[in-house]
């Protein structure tokens, strides 16, 4: 399931590449495996991150706060799948503490 959903966010990011660099155009191809890339559409996941840390400071620090940093970026959907559950339950419970 959040494969799914991270396939569907990355899409959308592509998407809105895509769309910012053919605005002028009528119609809208999406091609994968790369094609993006070569065409000089910047839908990495570096480019994402510098997106994210430079659009959403506060995200970023939460996905670098809450995952393994060393392989977020570089296998962004797989990393997903390994979350740091622990770190975010204890910052629950501290929020809640402090906020009760």
């Amino acid at each position: 399931m959040i494969k799914i959903v991270v396939d569907i966010v990355v899409l959308l990011f592509v998407l809105l590449l895509i769309i910012k660099k053919i605005r002028k155009s009528s119609r809208l191809y999406i091609i994968g495996n790369g094609f993006d890339i070569y065409h000089g559409i910047n839908s990495k996941y570096s480019n994402f991150k510098y997106y994210v840390e430079e659009n959403d400071n506060d995200l970023y620090e939460m996905l670098e706060e809450y995952f393994d940093t060393d392989s977020l970026w570089s296998d962004f959907e797989e990393t997903l799948a390994y979350i740091d559950i622990v770190t975010i339950v204890d910052d629950a419970e501290n929020y809640l503490r402090d906020t009760l």
